[in-house]
């Protein structure tokens, strides 16, 4: 996990901020405290949330891959090892 070290009186996993929505999920789901706080319902649900993000994130396909993609079949046609029609 990759993560935002801040200065407080400990450095440990647990003291940091998750850099990224995964990681936060990931840290939503293992507090215990959080369970016990605002009860396991509540933290699924919010937990679930983040995953349909990080799904819906996943399934769109950016304008960045989309020229790579066309940078490597012409790379790769340049080089002979696929044919494009």
């Amino acid at each position: 996990m990759s993560f935002i070290q801040f200065q407080g009186e400990t450095n440990n996993e647990k003291n940091q901020i998750p850099r990224t929505l995964r990681d936060a999920r990931d840290q939503l789901l293992s507090s215990e405290m959080l369970k016990q706080a605002y009860g396991e319902e509540i933290i699924n649900h919010y937990a679930r949330a983040a995953e349909w993000e990080l799904e819906e994130f996943d399934s769109v396909v950016t304008d960045y891959e989309i020229m790579r993609g066309f940078e490597k079949s012409w790379f790769f046609k340049l080089i002979g090892l696929i044919q494009l029609r």
